[in-house]
């Protein structure tokens, strides 16, 4: 059984792959368009596919805690709201929640609702 320091060290190191993947994708030149709200389909479906994988990746990543696995999975849909905005943001959550729902487990159905709300609410913001 991992200790609380342990676990909070793994969640960062998996935090840190999302950090890496977002810088990378601020260093393109479509990224200066979807900042200045002038998002094409192109650059949408970009974002969808990016930061829907790291959900997905979020997924796979978590760390058990007394039984329960705490991840990243809400990470991915959060920054593609806050960058493309609520449809970004629910398209990429949909993406998350139904590899989620699709994983099984009777914490399916909430589980991917969260996914999913949490890119709206990005986007919201």
């Amino acid at each position: 059984m991992a200790t609380i320091v342990e676990t909070a060290i793994q969640l960062v190191k998996l935090m840190a792959v999302v950090a890496i993947v977002a810088y990378l994708v601020t260093r393109t030149n479509w990224f200066f368009d979807v900042c200045n709200r002038k998002i094409s389909i192109k650059s949408g479906i970009l974002v969808v596919l990016i930061f829907g994988a790291l959900s997905i990746f979020g997924n796979y990543s978590g760390v058990e805690i007394l039984g329960a696995l705490a991840n990243i999975r809400d990470l991915g849909p959060m920054i593609a709201g806050l960058l493309g905005g609520p449809a970004v943001g629910l398209a990429t959550g949909v993406v998350g929640g139904v590899y989620r729902y699709y994983m099984g487990g009777f914490t399916a159905a909430p589980c991917s609702l969260a996914t999913i709300f949490s890119g709206v609410l990005g986007g919201l913001v």
